[in-house]
């Protein structure tokens, strides 16, 4: 299928390293111009949770863990792109990073980050702004049209992206030992279990019409003992949509692997919603530009590669970012 028309320019919110980052990826960022969301796609919201926006006393004072700077910035966008997808009736799926205290990838068990996300702490939960727009969401369209899905669950293996690393994500991932498990196939890639996101039985998600979107996922929901608790992959829920657009944090590690795993399990139109993520960026660690973990040139070409399109808020939601870049 071939790429539809440049918009020539994309539309990103006040921040220097959003500007910066455009500018690191040079021209390789090419817009392109879609039909505003509908019925048949999906908006796919990744790790919208407190550890991954920068702490702040008022907004968010109990995560921050991880933050991904600038990260604040993606949420009024992301709140229009969530209004848009309620009022045309597209799917929704948010995922969380759902780990384990004991997760491979933590600092204290050798691997390369700090504890975050962990599992039942206001860290994991989504963003407060966040939060109460997909509650929203949940009260306006339902359960089955407003998703939470569950990825990194697993102590010893990672998953950056919301679908399956058919490669078993070698050299990308952080792996532990016993990292062989037979779920791994019901959940999608025998190579690696429990990569990819997982929408689980949630018993307190909605109860008599009160919302709990933070509702943890039940002891017994990944049991297979001849009882339907519902699980099933993102993949299993979003695969009959015509398009999926990703959003959230961070733009380099979940959203991207996110866009290029969609491709991979075999979704037929992938985008990226650039305006509505950032990338991660840690002065004094990172090596590209001020500070950002990836190099913006080497992540735009690994979308164009793939095919992943990338859009803004504006085409699909119909809103004014800021200033053109």
């Amino acid at each position: 299928m071939g790429r539809p028309p440049m918009t020539g320019r994309i539309l990103l919110p006040d921040g220097a390293l959003s500007q910066e980052w455009l500018q690191l990826a040079g021209d390789k960022v090419a817009p392109v111009s879609v039909p505003s969301l509908g019925k048949d796609d999906a908006l796919i919201v990744i790790d919208m949770q407190a550890d991954f926006v920068p702490k702040d006393a008022s907004s968010n004072p109990n995560g921050g863990r991880f933050g991904v700077a600038e990260g604040a910035n993606v949420i009024p966008l992301i709140s229009s792109l969530v209004d848009s997808a309620v009022n045309v009736g597209a799917t929704i799926c948010a995922t969380r990073d759902y780990h384990p205290h004991d997760h491979c990838s933590f600092f204290t068990a050798g691997g390369p980050f700090p504890p975050h996300c962990l599992q039942g702490s206001q860290g994991s939960e989504f963003h407060p702004r966040i939060g109460a727009k997909l509650t929203q969401a949940l009260r306006q369209v339902g359960p089955e049209q407003m998703l939470v899905a569950f990825k990194a669950f697993h102590e010893h293996i990672d998953s950056f992206g919301a679908f399956p690393y058919h490669d078993g994500g070698d050299g990308r991932l952080t792996k532990g030992a016993g990292c062989d498990h037979p779920l791994g196939k019901t959940l999608g890639c025998a190579k690696a279990p429990f990569t990819g996101s997982v929408i689980l039985k949630q018993s307190d998600l909605l109860v008599d019409g009160a919302v709990n979107i933070n509702a943890p996922p039940d002891v017994l929901s990944v049991l297979e003992d001849g009882v339907d608790r519902k699980m099933r992959t993102l993949y299993d829920a979003v695969k009959d949509k015509k398009r999926l657009f990703v959003c959230g944090l961070a733009l380099d590690f979940c959203v991207m692997d996110t866009c290029l795993n969609a491709l991979g399990s075999g979704v037929q139109e992938v985008y990226m919603v650039l305006d509505a993520a950032r990338a991660a960026h840690i002065p004094g660690v990172g090596s590209f530009g001020s500070g950002f973990l990836s190099n913006p040139s080497e992540v735009v070409s690994k979308l164009n590669g793939a095919g992943v399109r990338v859009v803004d808020t504006a085409s699909l939601a119909g809103v004014s970012t800021g200033p053109s870049w």
